[in-house]
């Protein structure tokens, strides 16, 4: 993470896990204007993507193989 006098630069990245509808509340909220993300499991993956109307950034493949 880079700083400077006036506060955090644009080029910085913040990693979190937090729960589909504190996600799905920050978006829609527009408190999150944008993000990236990937879903941890097959069950958050089929649930998430739905709700977020969006599509994460890797689907949890070795997982689903396992499921089905």
């Amino acid at each position: 993470m880079s700083t400077s006098r006036g506060g955090l630069s644009v080029d910085v990245t913040v990693q979190m896990e937090v729960p589909l509808p504190v996600l799905y509340r920050l978006l829609r909220d527009r408190n999150l204007f944008a993000c990236e993300f990937r879903c941890l499991d097959s069950k958050s993956h089929q649930v998430g993507c739905w709700a977020l109307k969006s599509c994460c950034l890797a689907e949890p493949e070795a997982e689903l193989a396992v499921e089905q």
